[in-house]
């Protein structure tokens, strides 16, 4: 027997299949309109990806300079190539072992003016001045070129360095060192504080280097240390800052020799002449 729900379940079903298969059709058809759609919106091709490629292929300046005025003044180079990439050029001037730049910025340009000999030859020209004011010594120039493609502090580049040497024109004076205080004897791993006083016609801003060397009981030499004058009493033993009484805190470790070590102190300054020198001999017990 053939119950009639069951015709009609049968074609219900068959209905609801084909409606399902129908709708799955559109979907695809949905689905390829909107790609179609996306794609066109892609670029075809490769993207242009932009990088700073200028290449720095020459840095002019003196080797020496003499100051024969109250002013004197030289003139640096850098020769650039690529510069569509080059935003800005400048450098910066400091004395070699310097802490602070004479001069933060000096831009350099190629506009025909200011030293620079011709305009639009992709060489950028800057002219420093020094006077009779620094002192006697080397100086570092740092070169640096600022790119237009990147971002923040990735767009400028230190590209290049050179050193000169300065005569401001005026006698210079060596260093003299005196008032050494160190202890006579001390035991091993006993820290122990050592002061000198440096001065210099030319001003403690001429100084370059306090230091000693240092010879174990056998005569052999160990090492130069340095003496410091920057205030720090827990690191260096220096109490006051900028007071030409340069110190340096030591000891001597639990397994070295034990007997009388050589300490040879002198100082040099900025010229490159050297102090007299003074010789103590600890024990090291």
């Amino acid at each position: 027997m053939i119950f009639s729900f069951l015709k009609h379940t049968e074609k219900t079903f068959r209905n609801i299949i084909r409606t399902f298969r129908l709708n799955q059709v559109k979907l695809l058809f949905l689905v390829l309109l909107i790609g179609v759609a996306a794609c066109d919106k892609i670029p075809d091709g490769v993207v242009d990806i932009k990088y700073a490629d200028y290449i720095v292929n020459q840095i002019t300046a003196p080797d020496s300079i003499a100051s024969t005025s109250a002013d004197t003044s030289f003139v640096t180079t850098l020769k650039i190539d690529n510069i569509e990439s080059v935003a800005e050029v400048w450098c910066s001037v400091k004395i070699l072992n310097g802490k602070e730049n004479i001069y933060d910025k000096i831009v350099l340009l190629d506009t025909g003016f200011n030293g620079d000999v011709e305009e639009g030859d992709n060489i950028f020209t800057g002219k420093i001045s020094m006077n009779a004011a620094f002192a006697n010594g080397y100086y570092i120039i740092e070169y640096y070129v600022k790119d237009n493609i990147n971002q923040g502090s990735e767009n400028v580049k230190l590209v290049g360095v050179h050193s000169f040497i300065y005569n401001n024109g005026t006698n210079n004076n060596p260093p003299v060192i005196s008032d050494l205080v160190i202890p006579n004897s001390v035991n091993r791993d006993e820290v122990f504080i050592i002061t000198l006083k440096v001065s210099d016609p030319d001003g403690l801003e001429d100084i370059s280097q306090v230091e000693f060397a240092l010879y174990d009981p056998t005569g052999a030499y160990v090492a130069s240390f340095p003496l410091v004058d920057d205030g720090n009493l827990e690191n260096n033993g220096d109490e006051n800052a900028g007071d030409g009484i340069f110190s340096s805190k030591r000891s001597f470790k639990a397994n070295v020799f034990t007997g009388t070590w050589k300490f040879i102190f002198h100082a040099k300054d900025k010229g490159g002449l050297s102090s007299n020198s003074i010789t103590h001999d600890l024990l090291v017990n």
